[in-house]
């Protein structure tokens, strides 16, 4: 009791929901930390209503589409740029991209060692973004050469990043959007 809070921001997406339920749990959220005296910087309240249709539109992205989306640098695999990817997953844990991630063709992540190659490399990925600018070791950039790897370097932050791909359609893998459509 007596604490206040400052947040940042706040972000409700809502998928397939009825609006008014929607409106009326991001009502609750606000009131929430009203009550625990909670001040928030900014908010954002989005309803996407018919998910498959986009997802049906747009399941194949170029990594040239993804650089320009990110505003990312290519520390190697430029020849690979014009090749198609279905999916992605972003993640720092390699432990949860081995142990949860399936069918996913571009690694989205801030952690930087060689691990992180290692892994993309064994779960069949053909791209690495590193997000918060964080660059990859040279003996990082050798082991994804030899692995035939499009490795990006971007500015924004992962949540930003995750964001921009699944708008353009990334994040839902081929077996995944047939199982919604």
């Amino acid at each position: 009791f007596g604490h206040s809070y400052n947040i940042n921001a706040v972000h409700c997406i809502y998928f397939n929901t009825d609006i008014w339920k929607s409106f009326h749990h991001f009502y609750s959220v606000l009131h929430r930390l009203r009550c625990e005296k909670a001040t928030v910087k900014a908010l954002t309240f989005i309803n996407v209503v018919n998910q498959s249709a986009v997802i049906q539109y747009n399941r194949c992205v170029r990594f040239k589409n993804i650089k320009e989306l990110l505003g990312a640098q290519v520390l190697c695999g430029n020849e690979s740029l014009g090749k198609d990817v279905h999916s992605a997953c972003g993640s720092d844990m390699m432990s949860d991209v081995l142990a949860f991630v399936k069918d996913q063709a571009v690694l989205i992540t801030g952690l930087v060692n060689p691990q992180v190659i290692r892994t993309a490399e064994m779960m069949d990925m053909r791209c690495v973004v590193f997000v918060r600018s964080k660059c990859p070791t040279d003996e990082m950039i050798r082991l994804a050469k030899e692995s035939d790897l499009v490795v990006l370097k971007t500015t924004k932050r992962m949540y930003e990043a995750c964001g921009k791909l699944y708008l353009a359609g990334l994040g839902v893998s081929p077996t995944e959007a047939k199982a919604v459509n």
